[in-house]
């Protein structure tokens, strides 16, 4: 069965996430808006990450799950005196099973994680030929 290539599977893909707060208690999602699309031969994950750097966030594969953290402190400061601060982390994660995850393209900009996510070769839409006797 090919777990990501009927629509409510896509949808279950996406959707199938928990966050988890700084006390380690699991609630809905509140830090990372993702938008995410489907094409034949992969999936296209966009997540939102403003002021956030490649080195706030790390982006790990296990046991058929793909989980973004991020972790971040931010201190605006002028003439030693602290304007703002701001810190904070989350944990999101995705299943992926049917993802091959050793050919994941990651890249950030303009405070937009973009993930290519393609599929395994056994999850790709196959034709079978059908011979005459």
């Amino acid at each position: 069965m090919n777990y990501l290539t009927a629509t409510p599977d896509f949808d279950r893909f996406f959707s199938n996430f928990f966050v988890t707060n700084n006390n380690g208690h699991r609630e809905a999602p509140a830090s990372l808006p993702v938008k995410t699309t489907e094409e034949d031969e992969q999936y296209i994950l966009k997540a939102e990450v403003p002021g956030l750097t490649q080195d706030d966030i790390t982006i790990e594969f296990k046991d058929g799950n793909m989980t973004i953290n991020a972790s971040y402190e931010t201190i605006d400061e002028k003439d030693g005196s602290v304007l703002a601060f701001r810190s904070g982390s989350f944990t999101r994660t995705f299943d992926v099973r049917d993802i091959d995850s050793e050919k994941v393209y990651a890249e950030i900009k303009d405070g937009i994680l973009t993930l290519t996510l393609p599929k395994k070769e056994d999850a790709l839409p196959k034709q079978i030929t059908i011979k005459s006797a």
